[in-house]
């Protein structure tokens, strides 16, 4: 869980400043794509977006990972509650555990909250000049490395909601 925890936060971290796509493989039927300031223009039927548009289309992965972040630790904390009931040293154990486990992805969330706001301002800036001839040679691998981050980061949450699901469905209806 640490490691997912982990994940999703380099993830988000990398994707506040690099968008999926390289203009490379984009075809003119798919979302737009980030091009700066001053750069030469896009292949025909390409949509183009500047550093503020693309840290708009960026924006809700962050803003939905604090809602999700919240989310798991109010589960944590109502489960360690729960669990803290039991009078033995396994369930006071484990209480405290998630009790510190709800801390910290709330803690998360609140600094992914930060990055939100700070993304929401970038969303504002007014499109600046970029040299490409004196771009980060590694910025489209970066771009690209991100994206297959977000790739499978999305296919984790997708295994582990399923997974959750199940779960509770196994639980069987509340009595």
């Amino acid at each position: 869980m640490k490691n997912n925890l982990l994940a999703c936060v380099v993830v988000l971290s990398l994707s506040g400043i690099a968008n999926a796509e390289a203009p490379a493989v984009a075809k003119p039927a798919e979302k737009p794509v980030a091009v700066a300031a001053g750069a030469p223009a896009a292949p025909a039927g390409i949509q183009t977006m500047n550093c503020a548009e693309m840290a708009k289309a960026t924006l809700p992965l962050p803003a939905k990972f604090v809602e999700l972040m919240t989310a798991v630790s109010e589960g944590m904390t109502a489960h360690a509650a729960w669990v803290g009931a039991g009078k033995d040293k396994a369930s006071k154990d484990e209480a405290a555990s998630f009790k510190k486990l709800a801390a910290d992805q709330k803690a998360v969330a609140a600094a992914t909250k930060k990055v939100v706001t700070d993304m929401e301002a970038a969303t504002k800036l007014a499109p600046a000049p970029h040299d490409m001839t004196k771009a980060d040679p590694k910025g489209g691998e970066r771009a690209l490395a991100t994206a297959k981050l977000e790739r499978e980061m999305a296919a984790l949450m997708i295994k582990h909601a399923e997974d959750t699901e199940k779960m509770v469905a196994a639980m069987g209806p509340k009595k």
